[in-house]
């Protein structure tokens, strides 16, 4: 496999990234709506598209990665009381 492949098959394609949620794959703002929504990591690349790791997908529906993912972006969030 050429470092090439390895590349594309690390990240869920946006056909895949559509079909978990019924949307056309050229829905980009739909599909990052969706991930920020539910709490899916993803990265932006060049030319929009939003990608997700194979390896989280395949973590997130076996039920590994989604309240891990929930704890650490609530961490994330700033916490605005202490502007008041």
């Amino acid at each position: 496999m050429s470092a090439t492949d390895h590349f594309h098959n690390m990240y869920m394609s946006t056909s895949q990234l559509a079909a978990l949620i019924d949307f056309a794959p050229t829905s980009y703002k739909c599909l990052k709506r969706c991930r920020d929504r539910n709490g899916w990591p993803y990265a932006i690349g060049r030319n929009g598209h939003p990608k997700v790791s194979t390896a989280y997908h395949e973590a997130r529906l076996t039920g590994i990665a989604s309240q891990a993912t929930k704890a650490t972006l609530a961490e994330q969030e700033p916490n605005l009381e202490t502007f008041r």
